[in-house]
């Protein structure tokens, strides 16, 4: 029963820090926290929807929200690279919408 709630939205999830790379590699795990969640909520409450973060930032050990190149810039092609894959994992696990933040 969603009693009256028609979606959530799961954000920046708490990974640790041994799960942390320069890649963000773990965010396109496909039984990382955030996919295993969105798994099980959507087992357990049939009739919801589920609103997840297309994000890199909790996932890599610098923090920034893209793959950084050797002179510390955002590598754009790499971070969408990535980014792509992660959208691909999230709706494979059975996310409804894919934000960024």
């Amino acid at each position: 029963m969603t009693r009256g709630i028609s979606a959530i939205d799961l954000r920046f999830p708490r990974i640790n820090k041994s799960l942390k790379d320069d890649f963000g590699s773990y965010a396109i795990k496909p039984n990382n926290l955030l996919c295993k969640t969105i798994s099980d909520i959507k087992k357990v409450v049939l009739n919801i929807g589920i609103i997840a973060d297309i994000v890199l930032d909790p996932y890599t050990i610098h923090g920034h929200d893209g793959v950084l190149d050797t002179d510390g810039l955002v590598d754009n092609g790499k971070t969408v690279e990535i980014l792509t894959k992660q959208a691909l994992i999230l709706a494979d696990a059975g996310c409804d919408i894919l934000a960024h933040s």
